[in-house]
């Protein structure tokens, strides 16, 4: 946290630029998967992701077993092999869908 809210006021100031290159996101590894559901099922994830406040990406929905330790979401698509165009602020949040 220290160390994001440095770079954001090194942003500010101007002693930091950002660099306007893209990135491209292929796979996301979430490590741990909670047990949100009783059964065979620890959990129902997915994973959206957020270019500034905007939603880019969403994945569908994996079923995770309370035994699963992590899980890799593939971001690429057929069509886009390099993965996923993303510039600026990124976020990813992992999310549990209920049945």
């Amino acid at each position: 946290m220290y160390e994001y809210v440095n770079y954001f006021a090194g942003l500010l100031s101007g002693s930091i630029r950002i660099n306007s290159a893209p990135l491209y996101l292929t796979h996301v590894t979430v490590l741990g998967a909670p047990s949100f559901e009783s059964g065979t099922c620890g959990c129902r994830a997915f994973i959206k992701v957020y270019e500034g406040l905007v939603p880019v990406y969403t994945s569908g929905i994996h079923t995770i077993s309370r035994e699963t330790k992590q899980f890799t979401v593939n971001v690429q698509t057929p069509h886009e092999r390099r993965g996923l165009q993303l510039r600026g602020d990124i976020l990813i949040k992992c999310y549990h869908r209920e049945r």
